[in-house]
C-alpha cells in the first residue's frame, strides 16, 4: 500500500509539474510578419528599424531592415510577430554621416522624414490571425 501511495504522490507532482510549464503565454497570441522593404526602383531599403504602430489597442512589435531589405516582427520574444489587428507602420533610418567619410555612404538610399512619424507615414497594414507576409514601399528623401 505505501508503495502505491508514493507512486501516485510521485505521478500527481509530475502532473502538476507538467501542467505548470505549460502555462498560456500571458501575452496575446502573435502571428508572425515578415516582409521587404523597397524603394519604387525596386531598390532595398538597407538599413534602419520597422515599427508596427497599433490604431486601437496591442502591442508595438517592430524589427530589424536587414540589409537586403527584408525584416521580421518582434514583440515579446525574437521574432514573435504582431498581435491581430490594424497597424500605422513606420519606417526609420538613424544615419550618423559625420562619423562617415562622403565615399563610404554605402547604406543605400535615404527613407523620405514621412515614413518616420506615426502622424504622416502613409503605410497601414491589418495582421491576421495567421503567418504574414508585408511588404511596403517607401519614397527617397529628396527625391521627387
Amino acid at each position: 500500500m505505501m508503495v502505491f501511495t508514493r507512486l501516485l504522490l510521485a505521478y500527481t507532482i509530475m502532473a502538476a509539474l507538467l501542467l505548470n510549464g505549460c502555462k498560456k503565454d500571458k501575452y496575446p497570441p502573435r502571428f508572425r510578419v515578415t516582409g521587404k522593404v523597397t524603394f519604387p526602383d525596386g531598390a532595398p531599403v538597407r538599413t534602419g528599424v520597422i515599427e508596427f504602430v497599433p490604431i486601437r489597442g496591442n502591442l508595438t512589435a517592430n524589427g530589424t531592415i536587414n540589409s537586403d531589405g527584408t525584416y521580421s516582427l518582434s514583440t515579446i520574444g525574437q521574432d514573435d510577430g504582431a498581435c491581430a489587428g490594424e497597424y500605422r507602420v513606420i519606417v526609420k533610418q538613424f544615419i550618423f554621416y559625420d562619423k562617415i567619410p562622403k565615399e563610404k555612404h554605402d547604406h543605400g538610399g535615404d527613407v523620405s522624414v514621412t515614413f518616420a512619424d506615426e502622424g504622416t507615414t502613409p503605410l497601414r497594414l491589418e495582421v491576421k490571425e495567421k503567418n504574414n507576409e508585408a511588404n511596403f514601399q517607401v519614397k527617397y528623401h529628396n527625391k521627387g
